[in-house]
């Protein structure tokens, strides 16, 4: 069972990553749904609560510990990539069973129905991390069809288990939940039995070290950016109330496709991008950065367009009253997204190049004016108005990531040169003896 049967065209390698990302994101999407319409409001407000805290922990993981593996391993021997992946694997669960320590910690801490929801997600954990880590390892093996299957394999462990849970009349926040990550175990063991081994929980120490670095920036940009937004969103529910909060949230959830057209073409772009550092194609990684970022923008444009011209009915039918505070914001959040796929190609071709310094930079600057100016359009303008400043901040941070983008391939070039000196001055000195 390799773990490389042969590389996919680059259409097939379109299509399945695409694929993954939709049944992930539909099965997240609808686990959500089923919950919500089990449970009670507090309980599904505590769901709320430990899933932002499960996309978060899953956000750094990514980062710190599997992007470096797209980046290092994308290229190369496919037997090291393997062994890579065992180590990354289990490096992901051992922040799983962290995790679960601190959600006993939480249960004893938070009442009901918080304290069980926190205790659920970190007996999810381990589980949901390891599953991830094993889709991206078929994602930088060029694999992403395995990934797929794995993600089916989810699916019918999650709903399975929940229907097994209704049959036996034992619903709740805490089993539901447990049953979302012991899902995993079906592609956990798919995952392991095509990479030919198991999480090596041993070398998850030396996997951290060993891309303390680039993993370490990776973590860094991601948690600056996230948390800038997450306090920003706060401080709009402070100052505007929750109402104007579920009004961006609204907006944010008619452009989630959007979110998964994104991700999906992340967990593409990364592993070509490392691929042509590797072959040292410079225009190709040109033609990469901007052929990327020109299909987020179109994309992007087009469902704002759309979102915007919207009847107002179609949107009270589809949305119901939360639509009359949405539609004010679909716009700046929407152009959000187009200056976010602005930047997505250079941001792809620095991961690639393990140019993280450079998205560190830019999170540095971009990071604060998301807080500033988003709480500053929240407390002159409500939802709209923390909305359009999220817009600004952001367009500030693709212009820089544009902007940078010719200097880091111009160092890219000199590295290349010196290394072909290098190897031409060592041919010479072996033919001289």
């Amino acid at each position: 069972m390799d773990v490389d049967a042969g590389m996919p065209s680059r259409r097939q390698l379109v299509i399945w990553t695409f694929a993954s990302q939709a049944v992930s994101s539909l099965t997240n999407f609808g686990f959500t749904v089923l919950l919500a319409r089990s449970v009670g409001v507090d309980d599904f407000g505590a769901f709320g609560i430990a899933f932002a805290v499960f996309s978060f922990v899953i956000g750094v993981v990514r980062a710190g510990v599997t992007t470096p593996l797209l980046i290092a391993h994308s290229a190369g021997d496919p037997e090291e990539r393997r062994v890579a992946s065992l180590d990354s694997a289990g490096s992901s669960l051992a922040v799983g069973l962290l995790t679960l320590l601190l959600g006993a910690v939480c249960y004893l801490v938070f009442p009901a129905p918080l304290g069980p929801a926190l205790l659920a997600l970190g007996i999810a954990l381990p589980f949901l991390l390891v599953q991830d880590a094993w889709r991206q390892a078929f994602f930088a093996a060029g694999q992403p069809r395995r990934a797929a299957v794995g993600d089916v394999l989810w699916a019918v462990g999650v709903f399975g288990g929940a229907a097994l849970l209704s049959a036996l009349g034992a619903v709740s926040v805490f089993s539901l939940m447990v049953a979302w990550g012991v899902g995993a175990v079906l592609a956990g063991v798919y995952g392991a039995l095509r990479l030919r081994g198991a999480p090596r929980l041993r070398s998850a120490v030396s996997w951290l070290r060993t891309h303390t670095s680039q993993g370490g920036r990776l973590t860094a940009e991601y948690v600056l950016n996230m948390g800038a937004v997450n306090l920003a969103t706060f401080v709009l529910g402070a100052i505007a109330g929750l109402v104007a909060t579920g009004a961006l949230r609204a907006a944010q959830t008619l452009l989630g496709p959007m979110q998964t057209f994104f991700g999906a073409l992340s967990s593409f772009a990364l592993p070509v991008a490392a691929r042509q550092v590797a072959a040292g194609d410079r225009r190709g990684l040109v033609r990469f950065a901007w052929g990327l970022s020109v299909l987020c923008v179109a994309a992007a444009g087009l469902v704002t367009a759309v979102l915007s011209l919207l009847p107002l009915s179609w949107g009270e039918a589809l949305m119901g009253e939360t639509w009359e505070g949405a539609r004010h914001v679909v716009l700046p959040a929407g152009l959000l997204l187009v200056a976010t796929g602005l930047g997505m190609g250079p941001v792809m071709v620095f991961k690639g190049l393990s140019r993280a310094d450079l998205l560190v930079r830019v999170s540095v600057v971009q990071a604060p004016l998301m807080l500033g100016l988003g709480s500053l359009g929240a407390y002159l303008a409500g939802a709209p108005g923390g909305a359009w400043g999220f817009t600004v901040a952001q367009v500030v941070g693709s212009t820089m990531n544009v902007v940078l983008l010719r200097g880091a391939l111009r160092r890219f070039d000199a590295e290349r040169a010196a290394q072909v000196g290098e190897q031409v001055s060592g041919s010479g000195a072996a033919g001289a003896r």
